[in-house]
């Protein structure tokens, strides 16, 4: 009720929501509430820093069997509560790509798929996810944070929000 009234009253006045909802990284809530789906799977190896320092788990396995599908359901839900909203930006920024590294699943999602490290996973990810949006005939919305040399798998149709400038420098992504 209080997002029907939201969009009731920024549409009167001419107010554009975008609704943002963060995959595959800032998902500590949809990982401790849902781990069978998306809690990453660790055998042998343990995500750490450089320091040695256990990794937070905030960045979901993208390799578990459903994942994509459970995490494309509730980009669908976000679309139906802001149908007027013509962007879903899916965020995307600050992927601890270590966490997939040492996690089992994500490891053979890799292979499977032919991709050849975490960090073509998350463009893989983003990618997935913005082809999602567009489906639904959103203009997906992202955070840069994909290396330069995956940049062209991101879909054209994407806005990209340059923040930092360590993955990918506006002019290069312009290029790509």
């Amino acid at each position: 009720e209080q997002i029907k009234f939201l969009n009731e009253y920024c549409k009167q006045r001419n107010i554009t929501i975008v609704p943002e909802i963060d995959l595959p990284g800032h998902a500590t809530a949809m990982i401790k509430n849902c781990p069978e789906i998306f809690a990453n799977v660790y055998t042998e190896k343990t995500p750490l820093w450089e320091d040695g320092t256990p990794c937070a788990e905030d960045s979901f396995c993208v390799g578990k069997k459903g994942t994509f599908e459970a995490a494309e359901t509730l980009i669908e839900e976000l679309a139906t509560l802001f149908p007027d909203s013509p962007y879903l930006h899916i965020g995307g920024d600050e992927v601890n790509h270590r966490v997939w590294d040492a996690c089992d699943e994500c490891q053979a999602f890799i292979k499977e798929n032919n991709l050849t490290d975490s960090e073509e996973l998350y463009a893989y990810s983003v990618k997935r996810f913005a082809e999602k949006v567009i489906s639904l005939g959103r203009t997906p919305i992202v955070w840069e944070g994909f290396a330069e040399k995956y940049a062209d798998i991101i879909p054209k149709e994407c806005i990209v929000g340059v923040f930092e400038s360590l993955y990918c420098t506006a002019d290069k992504l312009i290029e790509k």
